[in-house]
């Protein structure tokens, strides 16, 4: 999709006869700090600087990193160069009369030396550092706003959900002062519609309660909110259209969708130190959703990462060779898996947060189109927008308010990760002074996976499964676990 933003040149021109300014500058002093006014009374507005993160530049839409550090040595070259424009200033009254015109010799000699040295590696750094310390803000005045949506052609007002004099939603110009790091590459555009990719939606996903709860969650990823405190996994075997969901929503907020690699919410098999850097998280500034995709081989969820990012609370991270800061938390999580990863079903508040959406449709080979998505996002992705705006003000009225199929999806999920928990139901009973010991135990677990045509867990993950559901485990000259009892008809010895 052509990204429909205004293209991003060289720092701002100097107007081509400034001789007031020139003649200004021309009387700062001739060391880094002079310089560095210099810099910041031409260019200044156009820059800041953050020390978690680093330069950013204005590029008519936001404030971007990316283009930052380029923009910032541009300046301080283009600095250098017009120092000789401050000369002329000087040596030419006409240009500027003021009771002390022109300069001696002495200090246009001086000047001159000054230009020319001012072009050496070591001022122009000085200069930087210097520009650093008068430009400064902190991070978290970065995308302070979670009710903005800037735009290709201006920024929307998401907090109202009162309409605009033409009917539409609240929109205006961009604006330095709003300290946005990102932008969305689509036009708002209040007339248009999507019907192909509303024709699609509705042959992928049948059910139209859970086509207006996507609908819902799409227009609540436009904010940068996470009040609903919950997670997405689109779940269904490859070729069923989740990938190209995903695909349409990063084409529409661009700088707004980030990916997070999967193992981030995994559990850690090799272990991570609190000190090392997260450069992964460190880069979600002002983010609003994130796509993860299926890791290689099966794994569990883990559920300090997603119960931390789906909380909303601030996290703490760090670039490589940077500061660690706090990252106030915007983005909504959407994971896509073909098969169903391993959650552990004892942890409630992991439960809680995760909404499962089945994708049921699968495209037979024949009738796939390769890259859907971006035909569909270059000819209707302000239809799109429109579509999710759509679902942000239904969002505003009732929540997410997950339909039936998904709450049933997700009850399904979890017991079908549950291991033992049937088998503990169907064997076993609660008795504060029983115990029963684990020979016996395993054995009538592997008649009850035999009897219900299971495959049992290996005894030793059998018993870290107990031990994971709080069932205590206690030793007297054999093994035992305390507080449960096997039902009579468990009992042994067994007939069969």
């Amino acid at each position: 999709m052509p990204d429909a933003r205004p293209a991003v040149g060289t720092p701002p021109p100097t107007p081509a006869d400034d001789p007031a300014l020139d003649w200004l500058l021309g009387g700062l002093p001739r060391n880094d700090m002079g310089n560095a006014e210099r810099a910041i009374g031409r260019f200044g507005r156009d820059l800041i600087f953050c020390p978690e993160m680093g330069w950013l530049a204005w590029i008519g839409t936001h404030w971007s990193l990316e283009r930052g550090t380029q923009l910032a040595n541009l300046i301080v070259q283009r600095t250098a160069e017009l120092i000789n424009a401050e000369l002329a200033a000087r040596q030419d009254p006409t240009r500027y009369p003021a009771d002390d015109t022109v300069w001696p010799a002495k200090e246009q000699g001086a000047h001159l030396a000054w230009a020319v040295a001012t072009g050496d590696v070591r001022r122009l750094n000085g200069m930087l550092r210097v520009m650093e310390h008068r430009l400064t803000i902190a991070p978290r005045a970065l995308d302070a706003d979670a009710w903005i949506l800037p735009v290709a052609n201006g920024t929307l007002e998401l907090r109202s959900t009162a309409a605009s004099a033409d009917g539409g939603i609240a929109f205006r110009e961009h604006r330095r002062d709003d300290l946005t790091t990102r932008s969305a590459p689509v036009a708002y555009d209040r007339e248009a519609t999507c019907p192909k990719t509303m024709a699609w939606l509705q042959h992928m996903q049948p059910d139209p309660e859970i086509r207006l709860f996507m609908q819902r969650a799409a227009g609540y990823a436009l904010t940068g909110t996470t009040g609903e405190q919950c997670a997405f996994l689109f779940l269904g075997e490859g070729a069923n259209g989740k990938s190209t969901f995903v695909n349409l929503i990063r084409g529409v907020l661009g700088d707004y969708a980030g990916t997070l690699p999967v193992e981030t919410l995994l559990e850690d098999e090799r272990g991570r130190s609190g000190s090392q850097a997260a450069p992964e998280l460190s880069r979600l500034t002002g983010v609003r959703v994130v796509f993860a995709a299926e890791p290689e081989k099966k794994r569990r969820l883990s559920t300090s990462a997603i119960k931390s990012m789906a909380s909303g609370e601030p996290m703490l991270v760090r670039e490589l060779n940077k500061p660690f800061f706090e990252l106030d938390v915007q983005f909504k999580v959407i994971m896509s898996f073909n098969r169903r990863p391993q959650v552990p079903t004892e942890d409630e508040g992991m439960w809680r947060r995760l909404r499962l959406v089945p994708w049921p449709v699968i495209i037979p080979k024949d009738d796939r189109i390769p890259d859907l998505h971006l035909r569909l996002l270059r000819e209707e992705a302000p239809g799109i927008l429109n579509w999710m705006l759509d679902g942000l003000r239904v969002w505003k009225e009732t929540g997410l308010a997950a339909p039936e199929a998904v709450l049933a999806a997700t009850d399904s999920y979890r017991q079908d990760q549950d291991p033992i928990g049937e088998f503990l139901g169907d064997v076993t009973m609660a008795m504060p002074s029983a115990s029963v010991t684990a020979a016996d135990l395993y054995r009538a677990y592997q008649r009850w996976c035999t009897r219900n045509a299971q495959e049992p867990l290996h005894m030793r993950t059998f018993g870290r499964t107990l031990g994971d559901r709080g069932i205590v485990r206690g030793k007297s000259s054999i093994i035992i676990y305390r507080g449960i009892t096997l039902r009579a008809e468990w009992q042994p010895p067994y007939d069969d």
